[in-house]
């Protein structure tokens, strides 16, 4: 099994167009989480393990936190398994945060991670919260950017965790109000990713809503809003 080296690899390579794309440019930032956002919302939840291309796993990772189950955990991990090899092509990124999909899945119900070559030996470190460096980044919470986020929206699909959401929407700004490249690209990456699974999940919606009616002291309470009603209004 291979351990993976360097943890800020997660967002320096060049992942699968197809998979959660971390390569966060002007250019490119419409392609972060584009399988768990976009092709997940077209692909039939029930296809066979034996049919399972990476279009379908994103979409199973995707609405795993809907309705948890054993069956559809231990399904992604064989569509995982018979895809490893376009997984691993080039794209290790990919694989690290499907990495993070197992380890957070496997915290919160305890169920066994299988034998998938260099990803389960980074999802038990995530699991086991262990001091490998790539455990340690994953966790580490204060370490902002794009790929932070790709983290945070892979660990609510694995867990459902609003407390991850949280975290996303204290990232979602006025850009105009921006300076910096760095923080340009977070808070750009986090408005597109909010949007977009704001129109892809109705739990996410909902929840934008409830900090809306909750929290009107936030200072990007109307950013928050503003997202919403463009996702509610006809032909948003």
């Amino acid at each position: 099994m291979k351990r993976y080296n360097n943890a800020n690899t997660l967002g320096q390579q060049k992942a699968l167009p197809v998979i959660c794309g971390v390569s966060h440019t002007k250019e490119s930032m419409k392609n972060i989480l584009l399988t768990l956002i976009f092709l997940g919302a077209f692909i039939p939840v029930h296809a066979k393990t034996a049919d399972l291309t990476i279009e379908d796993l994103g979409q199973r990772m995707t609405f795993f936190y809907s309705k948890p189950s054993r069956s559809e955990f231990d399904a992604i991990q064989l569509g995982i398994n018979i895809n490893f090899e376009k997984l691993s092509a080039g794209a290790e990124n990919t694989a690290k945060l499907m990495a993070v999909f197992l380890g957070k899945v496997q915290m919160q119900h305890g169920w066994p991670i299988m034998d998938l070559g260099m990803i389960d030996d980074g999802a038990r470190s995530i699991a086991a919260r262990d001091e490998s460096e790539f455990s340690q980044f994953v966790w580490n919470d204060a370490q902002l950017s794009p790929t932070r986020l790709d983290i945070w929206w892979t660990s609510f699909f694995a867990t459902g965790d609003t407390g991850y959401l949280d975290m996303i929407i204290d990232q979602v700004g006025d850009l105009d109000a921006q300076s910096g490249a760095a923080n340009i690209s977070l808070m750009g990456s986090a408005n597109w990713s909010f949007e977009s699974n704001c129109r892809q999940h109705k739990a996410v919606l909902d929840y934008a809503k409830q900090v809306i009616a909750t929290q009107p002291e936030r200072s990007n309470h109307k950013i928050i809003k503003n997202i919403v009603n463009s996702v509610e209004k006809p032909n948003g």
